[in-house]
């Protein structure tokens, strides 16, 4: 009998099983999404079909082997079949989408259509028949009837392999063009896409050659159909020996030209150059060539003079020549020079002075012969025909190197200043390329592993593509940019290599294997990663690494041999400094690099050590800068106290309070003669005082702020990157609104510009959004939100508006990182999408940050700082601004019932009541100069001794800040003035309320200071706040009346302002009324205490003020807010409850608050009622390594 029952039991479960998997597969529905750019439906909800799928399969499998499936065996058999129909239609529909929504935009475009027509008429045949399946789910979109359509799936596998064959013809295409102008290679496929399908569009046709050639900033267009030059981004204009024709040819062959021409002008104007040289006065020649070729020329004529002076024995008499001929540059530098002429000069003299030094060592060293060691270390420059047969070309020789000047058009950058660290790491370089392997400068940040190498490209005349490595890089992408770099014979420099993960890096190591044994053996053709590849000989690759930092891994072994690596650890900063100051036209130059050298070493070892401190390379380079921009503006001034002021402008700005004075001492020491000048702001600070001044800004332009005001202004100056550090409430936010509408407002498009902000909390989103993230659906790369807004701004052209990105939230590694090539002298965002962005002079990246604790040096040292602190701010603003805002306030309010009385015509003048009322108000005065008086000297007396008692004396078991308990008393005080705000209050009499409000305002501050300052502590602290409030009510009372009673203590009293008394809590408890048939977990009996602290948060609430309650578990937070929402707000109000726990993100956070709003257009969003958002457990969130806790940087 029971096996009987066991049996019927058991068949019934499987019988609902079968019924429950029937009835969900009912209502299981594809979510259609309308596709961009066809407003054809695409699916969006893959994955949770796809849950639901694979669960019912495993139970459906499940129930096949039951012993017990007998009456069912047919209905299980036919549900298996159906499920796993419909997995294998789901995965070919879903392949099917991925590929059509990658093909649809490329095949939009006529220009690639015409050019692949078979892959054309293959992709519309089989877009016509996914036109028709996805339109049909409009009418029908239930996932089984839908995927158990006969003849579905064997449609969708031939329209895939149509899709496949496509997609392998557009990819052979896009090999094919890439093969022709291999440079295509160093672009995303989605940008070469874009190029090619854009090559009518003229404006298009020149954006696109800066995609491709960075140095080129725009073309000169002869009638739209060739171009005849090229110009730099400074103006410097290069004419072509033969113009490119661009009309009516494909975008490679016109480029591949352009590429040929540029070559060809830069090796026609240095043949040009090295003639006229031998004719002309150095300081005349100068002025009359490209900056690049007087580079490259000045060295090839040095190598040949003396190698002259080594034979004939004249080095010392040639050495003192050389001098005055530096000396003539030093002079040209400090006339009035145009930008392109100031960086030529500067790289000019920068170089004079290593080659001077050069030629001292030899003479120290008794060099007799040009084939001793001490003279072929060195890069030498010969124009000669040792490489083609009757034509003059420039040979780069170091050592055995010999390698071909390039001949790229590499633009005006500044070079760094040559030490005997860079010279090692050339030599080092240069013989990695001798030995065909790679470089690896490795050495911690600002150490200029980088910028020697992009330095060292730029004096060889080499293209060199510089990507900032992440964990995001594949091998896919890297593999990409070698075989570009094969190509075209270019050189690429990893930055941060070190950071891309460990199975990535071995793939990386055979590959480059595979490329430098080619290589190595001669072979001019070899093939890699499935396509046959050109080598040229030239091509290179570099490494950079900071070996130690967080998220940096240990290069594998059979990596290792294939770099030759160089240990960049700490240059010469005497030496740099020296000639940098030399080159911007400092005469006492070798003095004053003392002098920055002893102040950066002297406040390293001096300082406290602080997270956003950095006295390295990087911080230097900021002194020279500033001082370089001071000697263009202001020739007149003595040279030390130019100096004395870049040293401070640069790097009072991040010290704390402390420390300003000990750099004060150090500075004073170093400069004991030395004033500092004054510099003229006045305009500037002029317009922040009005700024301040107006009702939106509200602010007191204290010293302090308008000092800090200053210090971003002159970071802004020589920083792009730059941040803005110090604990909340230190006026950070502030400090930047009032210099962006302060400059707006002097917008003069030389000194100042009308400026613009961009606002993102980095660590609200993920990565994936903040930068860019693959759709796994469809394959598709998308730009987050920084390249987005990097490229929205760039569109901009006009050069009359700055734009400030603004981070305002915590810095990590996790995510900062990836800007490291955007902070420093690259200025590129590289994405993982092998998207590379590069920022114009107009875009600057701003951090707000608390502090940078986990932040890595190589993020620290690339950034200007500029430190805030609240205590340098006092809390005495705030309450001025804050009375002076009330005051606006009630002087608005008076004159709305005036008008209103004057309408209503009830200012009638023999009205007794009128009358006695204006008298009695007339001799006390004005009420509202009665109430500003009155709370000043109230808060004068009373604040800031509290909050002094609270953080000396006793314990807040959830710390808080000055200010924040300062504006927590303002905030209470404010909700006793919410009924003067009210649209009701303007158009009645209130006159009467007011003066009763001025009566007790003593009485409100008391309990304003008690429930905003007093109850952060525990039970110990408020005794002793309670006897501290007292004794001080005792000697600053000015109206004893109002102080609260003595009995007890001041907690246990709330003040009525209308009965003007102070009454015990206990008094205002309502009467218990239980209903008979409650349950005794949902009885709750008020308190003294619940009672208070739902009558404070009501309070707030009602006032639109935040409030935050904290305290051990059981206390009763939870229940007493529930109160509020249940009761305290009433009816008029809605509320939101969310518990955060550990697993909450962000985005769950956004959609339980978004689920209850109304969209009330793009991204906006709003309540229908106003109400309360309560979370309980706040601090559940888990924290990132960091610290961070993303749903809580979302509120």
């Amino acid at each position: 009998c029971s096996d009987v029952g066991e049996k019927a039991y058991r068949e019934a479960k499987i019988e609902e099983q079968l019924k429950a998997i029937d009835h969900k597969w009912k209502d299981i529905f594809f979510v259609l999404t309308e596709h961009k750019l066809t407003k054809i439906p695409t699916i969006s909800n893959w994955n949770d079909i796809n849950k639901e799928l694979d669960q019912d399969l495993m139970d459906v499998q499940q129930l096949d082997l039951s012993p017990f499936k007998g009456p069912f065996a047919e209905q299980i058999t036919k549900w298996s079949n159906e499920l796993i129909q419909i997995s294998s239609v789901l995965e070919e529909w879903n392949k099917c989408q991925k590929i059509w929504i990658y093909l649809q935009p490329v095949f939009d475009s006529g220009d690639i259509a015409k050019d692949i027509p078979y892959e054309h008429k293959k992709f519309k045949m089989t877009d016509r028949m996914w036109q028709d399946l996805m339109n049909g789910l409009k009418t029908q979109n239930n996932v089984k009837i839908c995927c158990l359509t006969e003849g579905l799936c064997e449609k969708l596998k031939e329209a895939n392999m149509n899709l496949e064959n496509v997609e392998k013809g557009l990819n052979d295409y896009m090999e094919k063009k890439r093969g022709v102008f291999p440079r295509f290679y160093f672009i995303s496929n989605a940008q070469f896409l874009e190029i090619l399908s854009q090559t009518k569009d003229i404006k298009k046709v020149k954006d696109n050659v800066n995609k491709i050639f960075e140095p080129i900033d725009s073309i000169t267009l002869k009638d739209d159909m060739f171009i005849t030059a090229i110009h730099s981004r400074f103006g410097e204009k290069l004419d072509f020996v033969e113009n490119v024709t661009i009309h009516g040819q494909n975008v490679e062959i016109w480029m591949k030209k352009l590429e040929a021409q540029m070559f060809k002008a830069v090796h026609h104007y240095m043949g040009l150059s090295v003639d006229d040289y031998l004719k002309r006065k150095r300081k005349d020649w100068v002025k009359d060539h490209p900056g690049q070729i007087v580079m490259a020329v000045n060295q090839i004529m040095w190598t040949r003079e003396v190698e002259k002076a080594i034979i004939e024995g004249t080095l010392e008499s040639y050495i003192k020549t050389y001098n005055e001929r530096i000396l003539d540059l030093v002079d040209l530098v400090r006339e009035k020079q145009t930008r392109v002429m100031s960086i030529t000069l500067a790289n000019l003299i920068t170089l004079d002075v290593h080659n001077e030094n050069v030629m001292k060592k030899l003479v120290v060293k008794g060099v007799k012969k040009i084939n001793e060691f001490d003279w072929i270390m060195n890069m030498r420059y010969y124009w000669d025909q040792s490489l083609v047969p009757d034509v003059n070309n420039c040979v780069v020789k170091s050592v055995q190197t010999d390698f071909p000047y390039g001949y790229e058009y590499v633009g005006n950058a500044e070079i760094l200043v040559i030490t005997p660290l860079t010279d090692k790491c050339n030599l080092t370089l240069m013989g990695a390329l001798r030995l065909n392997l790679g470089g690896a400068p490795a050495g911690p940040a600002g150490t200029g592993k980088t910028e020697t190498t992009k330095d060292l490209a730029r004096t060889l005349g080499k293209l060199c593509i510089v990507y900032n490595c992440s964990d995001d890089t594949d091998y896919v992408m890297i593999g990409k940019f070698f075989k570009g770099l094969a190509c075209c014979g270019a050189w690429i420099c990893f930055d941060e290599f070190n950071r891309i993960n460990i199975e990535v890096l071995s793939v990386i190591a055979q590959q480059l294997l595979t490329l430098f044994g080619a290589k190595d053996k001669g072979l001019t053709e070899i093939t890699f990663e499935e396509s046959v590849i050109k080598i040229l000989p030239t091509f290179c690759v570099f490494i950079t690494m900071n070996p130690g930092y967080a998220g940096r891994t240990e290069l594998p072994d059979n990596l290792k041999a294939l770099f030759r690596s160089i240990s960049m650890m700490v240059p010469d900063y005497k030496l740099i400094a020296e000639i940098n100051l030399y080159s911007s036209g400092y005469v006492k130059a070798s003095e004053l690099a003392t002098k920055v050298v002893s102040t950066m070493k002297l406040s390293s070892e001096q300082l406290s050590t602080q997270g956003h401190y950095d006295f390295g390379m990087r911080a230097v380079k900021s002194v020279l800068n500033a001082a370089r921009r001071l000697k263009r503006t202001e020739h007149e001034t003595p040279e030390d106290k130019l100096l004395l002021r870049a040293l401070e402008d640069v790097n009072v700005p991040k010290f704390v309070k402390e420390d300003i004075e000990l750099f004060r001492n150090i500075i004073s020491d170093l400069f004991p003669t030395t004033k500092r000048p004054e510099s003229n702001y006045d305009d500037l600070l002029n317009n922040v005082d009005k700024v301040c001044a107006e009702r939106k800004y509200n602010l007191i332009p204290s010293q302090a702020f308008k000092d800090k005001i200053i210090q971003l202004y002159d970071t802004l100056q020589v920083r792009h990157g730059l941040m803005i550090v110090g604990p909340a409430g230190g006026g950070k936010t502030s400090n930047y609104n009032v210099l962006k509408e302060a400059i707006s407002r002097l917008a003069d498009d030389k000194t100042y510009f009308k400026t613009s902000t961009s606002i993102i909390n980095p660590k609200a989103i993920t990565h994936g959004q903040l930068y860019s993230e693959q759709n796994l659906d469809t394959g598709e790369w998308s730009f987050g939100i920084v390249p987005t807004i990097i490229n929205e701004f760039k569109r901009d052209t006009s050069g009359k508006v700055k734009y400030w990105i603004i981070f305002d939230g915590p810095v990590d590694a996790m995510w900062i990182e990836d800007m490291n090539s955007v902070l420093d002298d690259s200025k590129k965002l590289c994405l993982a999408s092998s998207d590379i962005i590069l920022l114009n002079d107009m875009i600057t990246i701003m951090f707000e940050v608390e502090d940078l604790v986990v932040a890595s040096p190589a993020t620290v040292s690339r950034c200007g700082m500029v430190y805030m602190e609240p205590s340098s701010l006092g809390v005495k603003p705030l309450y001025v601004c804050w009375i002076k805002e009330l005051d606006m306030m009630l002087e608005t309010l008076q004159k709305n019932n005036e008008a209103n009385a004057q309408q209503n015509n009830q200012s009638k003048k023999d009205d007794k009541k009128e009358k006695k009322k204006k008298e009695k108000s007339e001799s006390k005065g004005d009420v509202r100069e009665l109430i500003r008086k009155k709370l000043t000297t109230l808060f004068d007396s009373y604040l800031e001794d509290l909050i002094y008692f609270v953080r000396k004396k006793i314990k807040e078991p959830c710390p808080t800040v000055d200010n924040n308990l300062a504006s927590s008393v303002m905030r209470i005080i404010d909700t006793f003035f919410d009924k003067f705000r009210s649209q009701e209050a303007q158009f009645k009499n209130m006159s009467e309320e007011v003066e009763a409000t001025e009566e007790v305002i003593e009485g409100i501050f008391y309990f304003s200071l008690i429930w905003g300052l007093g109850v952060t502590t525990n039970e110990q602290g408020r005794e002793a706040f309670n006897k501290y409030l007292r004794d001080l009510i005792k000697t600053n009372a000015i109206d004893k009346r109002f102080a609260p009673p003595e009995k007890d203590t001041v907690y246990d009293f709330l003040f009525d302002p209308d009965k003007k008394e102070w009454i015990p809590w206990i008094n205002i408890i309502e009467k218990l009324d239980l209903p008979h048939n409650i349950g005794y977990t949902e009885i709750i009996v008020p308190t003294p205490d619940s009672v208070r602290n739902t009558h404070v948060i009501t309070k707030l609430s009602l006032s639109n003020k935040h409030v935050i309650t904290t305290g051990p578990t059981g206390t009763g937070k939870t229940i007493n807010v529930n109160e509020v929402l249940g009761k305290g707000l009433g009816e008029r109000y809605m509320s939101i409850i969310m518990n955060f726990s550990a697993q909450t993100s962000a985005r769950q956070a956004q959609e339980t608050i978004q689920g209850k709003l109304q969209r009330r257009g793009r991204g906006r969003y709003a309540p229908e009622k106003p109400g309360a958002i309560f979370i309980d457990d706040l601090n559940m969130p888990v924290r990132q390594d960091s610290g961070a806790q993303p749903p809580i940087e979302l509120l």
